[in-house]
């Protein structure tokens, strides 16, 4: 009489099955006949009956084919009842989910980080006692007021730039009044030094000066002949004798 089949072999023989291997590989992967593989089978087969072992193969075929660990299918399988739960069917669930997962990896966004942001963002909500429907309208206001802080700096730009302009106009005019003032204070020194001198031969800038232009006033009148000239002198002292 054959010993016993334990019952760590037959548990893998029926796990085998259920993922889709054949008789043959399960019979070879735990060194027992295709007959004792086939007696296995129908006894778990007797005790849960034929079309739920059928299904749990089939089941398990798509599993293995799909590269899924019954473990994960029932992760998978928690989140789908979520979803269904809210009223989201499980066609929409299962593209929310996949858009979200492409979406997550093109941003970088790991499962690790994803704490991270949302803590980041219910942080942010609490400071700026901002309600999470309401952020879009926060952005804009906040977009609005960027916009008028850009227009004030554009204004003040323009009003330093102008200002500059207006300090070199202001430089150019002190600069032409400093010249002028240069000038003046030049012909100044000049009408001293020549007053001083006019004085040093008893010439009085204010009572001969004027009869000297006089004087010359008179001699251009004479077309500046010194003939003329003397012969009106001499004609004027004769009259005067």
């Amino acid at each position: 009489m054959p010993a016993p089949i334990p019952e760590s072999v037959k548990s893998k023989v029926i796990e085998m099955w259920f993922l889709g291997y054949s008789r043959d590989s399960a019979a070879s992967a735990n060194g027992i006949s295709n007959g004792a593989v086939t007696n296995i089978i129908r006894e778990r087969e007797d005790a849960i009956g034929r079309d739920v072992m059928r299904g749990l193969r089939e089941l398990g075929v798509l599993l293995k084919r799909e590269g899924l660990s019954p473990a994960q299918c029932a992760i998978g399988f928690r989140i789908m009842k979520i979803f269904v739960d809210q009223g989201v069917d499980e066609e929409a669930a299962e593209h929310f989910i996949s858009d979200t997962y492409k979406e997550c990896n093109r941003l970088g966004i790991t499962p690790n980080n994803v704490i991270t942001h949302i803590e980041d963002l219910v942080k942010f909500l609490k400071e700026e006692n901002v309600r999470l429907p309401e952020i879009q309208q926060y952005i804009d206001r906040k977009t609005i007021q960027k916009n008028e802080l850009e227009n004030g700096i554009e204004q003040l730009n323009n009003t330093v730039v102008t200002l500059a302009e207006k300090k070199s106009e202001l430089e150019k005019s002190c600069d032409m009044i400093s010249g002028q003032i240069r000038k003046l204070e030049h012909e100044m020194k000049s009408y001293i030094i020549f007053k001083q001198e006019l004085e040093n031969y008893g010439i009085s800038m204010t009572y001969d000066i004027p009869k000297l232009a006089s004087t010359v006033k008179t001699i251009a009148q004479y077309g500046h002949d010194p003939q003329r000239i003397l012969g009106e002198f001499q004609s004027m002292q004769y009259r005067t004798n």
